[in-house]
Order: C-alpha cells, then structure tokens, then sequence
C-alpha cells in the first residue's frame, strides 16, 4: 500500500519475467548498446533483448482500468524480480497488478490471502513539529512532537511509522514514531554530532515520505567571523555574524563585551545584548550601537577606539566565546579627486582620503573600500583599493 499522491516503490518477486532470461552482465551490456543506439545489426542477442518486453496495468476489482499499460524500463526487471512505481490514485482504492508480454494475456499478481495487489491511502501532511531545535548530541533524550493530517498506519500496531531526520540519503538518521492521538506523533529525537539543521518528515509504510519542509535544528553557535568589522560611532553600521550552530530559536541575540575590562551601555540594564535577526543556519544579522553609550564599569569611561568582541545566543542566553574583535573607527575625510573620464569609457579614479593614524591598521586589515557614483535615478557601487 501507498500513499494516493502515488510513487510508491514497489517490488514483485517471483519468476519468469523474462521471455530469454539473460545474465546480469549480458544485460548490462545489451543495455549500453542500446543506449548508444546500436541496432539489430549487432546480431541474435540484440534480437532477442528487444523480445524482451513486459508490460504492467493496474486494475481496479470491478475489472476496470485503473493505470496503465506501462512498458516497464529493462533496467527495473530481471527474471525474478519487478520494480515498480505505484501511479496516482484516490484514497481508498484498490487495485490488482498485472503483467504481459504482448499487451494480450495479462498474469495478475496477489497475495492469495487478499483480495488485491496494492492500496492507497490519504497522503499524510506534517503540519507542525515541536520542538524545532535542540542542543547537538540530545544529552537529554528530548522529544519530538509530530502534528499533521491523515496519519493513518496501515496496520493496527503502526509497525512501519518512521520519522526521518536528514537532508540527503546519505545522512538520514529513521527513528521508531509513536501515533499517540489521532494527528500526534512522537519520537526520541536523534543524537546528533554537529550543529546542523536537518529536515524532518514521516513515513507510516517505511517507504514513502512526506515532504512538508518542516525542519529540526541542531544548535552549537560557533562564530566564525563577522562583516564588517569596522562599525561608524553613530552605531549605524548593521553586522553579518558567520559562523555555525545558528538556530531559528526566535531567541537570537548578540552581546557586545569584553570580558577582560567589561563595560555597560547607556540602552541596556544589563549588558550590551541586543536582539539579532536568524538568516540561516550560518548567519545571524545585528544593529550596532552609538559608541558614546559603551562605558567601562571601573571608572565609566567611554570605549572610544579600544577593540570589543561579538558574542552570540540562540537559546537561554548562553553566549559564546569566540571572541571576534570589532573596532570603531573615525569618519574618513574625502577631498579633491583627480581626472576626468569620457562617457562610456572606464578609467582609474584617484580620491584624496584623509584617516585617522589610529585607524590605518585596522583599515588595512579589515576594510573593504568601495565607491558610489549616484545620479537623481540611478546608483552603481564599485570596488575601491587603499593605495597608501
């Protein structure tokens, strides 16, 4: 059985499925040859391969026609095995699958236990899950709760209820689900060694998944870096914090520190913490604030030009500490310009910038100098380069 959306993988075993059985290599060869789209001329084998066709339908238990005929891909057949992939049908349906090598004599295929060969069902659809993220390895054994539509199992024990966590074959990670209500699901969520988010779908035969797009997050923040890392002293610099372990926690934050001479800012009661927006599971993104709010605990003087860290939180306020410096620095100063350039020609363009000593070695490490040429209408920004 399978979901009324269709694609269910089905495998028939038995025997004869082949008119001139061949070897896997054989196959695999005549294969290729057709695929080159090499013909008859290559002799009685080529023949004899295309002899081999076996056609599949779907009959519903009126006798009627549900699906089909399909020819069936000589790939997805040997002589003792068929894979195939259900079709679309409604909920509630059954059907009898049958097989022929001549579109005239068709062999059904059925339990003799059952009236039918496959059934479909309403599709089930994950609606929400709580909760979307936790601490990389569950030291805690925390549990998943599943709400969505149509979770139906196909036996009494619900035997095959999967919940799959992963983003590729490669990684999924199939956990035992409990239907505990109509429309509830729950599962142990897996231990996971790294921060990541992964999606999270259900399955009530083993086989087919649902894909709702709902995901778990596996939250570690680690940062990375951030850009930029010279902020204007008005505070009205916005900053890209990178780094890993970023989860949509609606809790996220930034903490501006430093934990060797700690400091306070005039916005905040306690600490420099400011609310941070979740991009991606790699960048969060942050307002800055007025250097003249930062004073030192010890004696209330300001930051000024001293370098601070970022630190960030995506759950209960536990920060890291990474330690990524920020520096403010002074507005440069732009003078004269040189040269003229013709209309659609590019050319060099020299502009007189006068920064402050303190900032020169901050600037060459950190900045990234672009200009602006701007119009009443229109606005294009290049890449600049600090010559001196």
């Amino acid at each position: 059985m399978g979901p009324s959306i269709g694609g269910t993988k089905i495998k028939v075993s038995g025997l004869g499925f082949e008119l001139f059985p061949l070897s896997d290599e054989e196959k695999r060869q005549l294969i290729a040859r057709k695929k080159a789209g090499e013909g008859r001329h290559r002799g009685q084998e080529e023949d004899e391969f295309t002899q081999n066709e076996l056609w599949v339908r779907y009959m519903g238990l009126d006798g009627n026609l549900l699906a089909g005929p399909f020819l069936v891909d000589p790939e997805n057949y040997s002589n003792d095995q068929v894979d195939l992939i259900s079709p679309p049908e409604p909920a509630g349906t059954k059907g009898l699958i049958e097989f022929s090598m001549n579109k005239q004599n068709w062999i059904m295929v059925k339990s003799p236990l059952m009236d039918h060969s496959f059934r479909w069902y309403d599709s089930p659809h994950v609606t929400s899950i709580f909760p979307t993220f936790g601490p990389v390895k569950n030291p805690h054994d925390l549990t998943m709760t599943i709400h969505g539509t149509n979770f139906v199992c196909p036996d009494a024990q619900c035997k095959d209820l999967t919940v799959r966590f992963g983003n590729s074959p490669e990684n999924y990670i199939n956990m035992k689900g409990t239907l505990v209500e109509e429309g509830v699901i729950q599962c142990l969520v897996p231990k996971y060694t790294k921060p990541d988010v992964l999606e999270v779908e259900i399955s009530l035969n083993g086989f087919d998944y649902t894909f709702d797009n709902k995901t778990f997050g596996y939250y570690d923040p680690y940062v990375i870096d951030v850009e930029p890392r010279l902020l204007a002293v008005d505070g009205t610099t916005d900053i890209t914090v990178k780094g890993l372990g970023f989860v949509n926690s609606g809790e996220t934050k930034v903490k501006y520190q430093n934990p060797m001479d700690p400091f306070a800012c005039d916005e905040f009661e306690t600490g420099c913490v400011h609310e941070a927006d979740f991009v991606d599971k790699n960048h969060l993104h942050a307002h800055t604030l007025p250097q003249r709010t930062i004073h030192y605990n010890g004696d209330h003087r300001q930051l000024w030009w001293e370098p601070f860290f970022v630190e960030v939180s995506v759950y209960s306020d536990i920060f890291t500490d990474n330690r990524i410096e920020l520096y403010y620095i002074e507005e440069p100063t732009y003078g004269t310009f040189t040269g003229e350039t013709p209309a659609n020609i590019q050319d060099e363009l020299f502009i007189n910038t006068t920064l402050a000593v303190r900032d020169l070695e901050n600037i060459r490490r950190y900045a990234h100098p672009k200009c602006r040429f701007s119009t009443a209408n229109k606005s294009i920004t290049v890449n600049a380069i600090l010559l001196h």
